[in-house]
């Protein structure tokens, strides 16, 4: 049997792990594991869900410059957080953008996947005038936490959401 799993939505990497489970035999084990998946999910939409959505551009690439649209199961991250996607209705699934396309659309904050080694945001900071500069909000998040599409992107989920809830506290 070939297991094929693209999910673009937290319930589809849930099902996905009992669909798995049972190809090895081991539907209990899956079953246990998705029943905790969708637990946490459940506890960090309560924790963060908020009225008032910020706006995030989240840069997957700097030259060209690229983003990924509400498709994208990074998209439904930046939603469970009460996030709002600046290039979410672009066709494209990874568009490439403009930096004026980013300033005209002035986002509350900027999120790039990155590691401790470098400082994938400091190049907006020529924008001083860029929501998400003047407010400090350019955030890092390990993309292998956002990117990969199993349990551990609840954890980049809540890291988003806690960088979003720190933003939300900087508006005046």
């Amino acid at each position: 049997p070939i297991f094929e799993s693209q999910p673009n939505d937290f319930e589809t990497i849930a099902t996905s792990l009992e669909r798995l489970a049972h190809l090895t035999g081991t539907d209990a084990v899956g079953r246990t594991a998705a029943e905790s998946f969708r637990a946490r999910l459940k506890q960090i939409s309560a924790t963060y869900q908020q009225p008032a959505p910020v706006t995030v551009f989240h840069q997957i690439w700097r030259e060209p410059l690229m983003s990924l649209n509400e498709a994208h199961l990074i998209s439904a991250a930046i939603r469970l957080c009460g996030g709002q996607n600046i290039f979410g209705k672009l066709p494209q699934l990874a568009p490439t953008v403009s930096i004026e396309g980013v300033l005209q659309a002035d986002p509350e904050v900027i999120i790039s996947g990155g590691s401790a080694k470098g400082d994938s945001l400091s190049h907006w900071r020529r924008f001083p005038k860029l929501k998400a500069v003047a407010r400090d909000n350019l955030f890092s998040i390990n993309s292998d936490l956002l990117t990969r599409a199993g349990p551990r992107i609840l954890d980049g989920a809540e890291t988003m959401c806690r960088q979003l809830d720190a933003a939300r506290a900087k508006r005046q």
